[in-house]
């Protein structure tokens, strides 16, 4: 198991922390925060934080943070990037901890697009939904590290928090059923907790992946591939999952929180 959150043998470098300075608020997490904070996450990626370890949200000022860094108002039913969550490499493809990345693929898949390497690192995809461009991202950080990727990608495109839509695994939510918030803690899922603090907000919409409930410690539970039996519920759910993520992107969070929160497959 990778040790380290970072760049995989022979990945294109990330782009200069540096570049994320201009992209947090006052009272949010710095661009020179970013190396540091993110240099040492694992795969691992729900139990065991590290000592000390307590995101700092910003965003105290939503007009300073228009006027600053996107210039315009905040469209919090606009969003304009998905991020599918998970660890790469073929060794975690079919793993619980991957749901995210499944859905990522999925859509990729829908909409015809192709993924390419770019800043964070990432994998990312550029399509047009509902008239309007949508970036479709799977951190290459390792899970604990997810927020490095996702905030210099947000940076870059001036994309606020309101606008990320982030999709994840969760084991407190049992296998098939889905949970889409509009705001929230990371309840855990230390790669929502990387980004939470990289973006220095809990203003982010997600959609949460049932794969509960654990059997034995959580770590392992999730780093462990679906069974074959799981593996025919999952590919249903991750289809209905992406399915969600249209709806939330065509007609906005309400009308998908309506739709599928708290109704299973069963």
């Amino acid at each position: 198991m990778p040790s380290r959150a970072g760049s995989p043998p022979g990945r294109a470098e990330p782009i200069s922390s540096g570049s994320l300075k201009s992209f947090v608020p006052a009272g949010g997490v710095t661009g020179s925060d970013v190396a540091r904070r993110s240099g040492g996450g694992a795969a691992r990626g729900r139990r065991g934080r590290t000592a000390g370890h307590r995101p700092r949200v910003g965003l105290k000022n939503r007009s300073a943070w228009e006027a600053e860094v996107l210039g315009r108002p905040v469209d919090e039913e606009r969003i304009r990037m998905v991020v599918g969550l998970g660890n790469p490499g073929p060794r975690y493809a079919l793993t619980r901890h991957n749901a995210g990345f499944m859905v990522a693929e999925e859509l990729a898949g829908r909409w015809g697009v192709a993924f390419r390497e770019d800043a964070g690192p990432s994998l990312v995809g550029e399509a047009v939904v509902a008239g309007e461009r949508v970036l479709v991202v799977k951190p290459l950080t390792f899970m604990n590290a997810s927020g490095r990727a996702v905030g210099l990608l947000a940076a870059r495109e001036k994309i606020a928090p309101q606008s990320v839509l982030v999709v994840y695994d969760d084991l407190h939510l049992p296998l098939g059923f889905l949970r889409i918030r509009r705001r929230g803690s990371a309840g855990g899922h230390r790669g929502m907790a990387s980004i939470i603090e990289i973006m220095g907000s809990t203003e982010l919409p997600r959609v949460r992946v049932g794969i509960g409930p654990p059997v034995g410690p959580a770590a392992d539970f999730v780093l462990a591939p679906f069974s074959a039996a799981e593996l025919v519920i999952i590919r249903t759910v991750v289809a209905r999952a992406a399915t969600a993520v249209e709806r939330v992107l065509r007609e906005g969070l309400e009308a998908a929180m309506q739709e599928f929160n708290a109704k299973g497959l069963y």
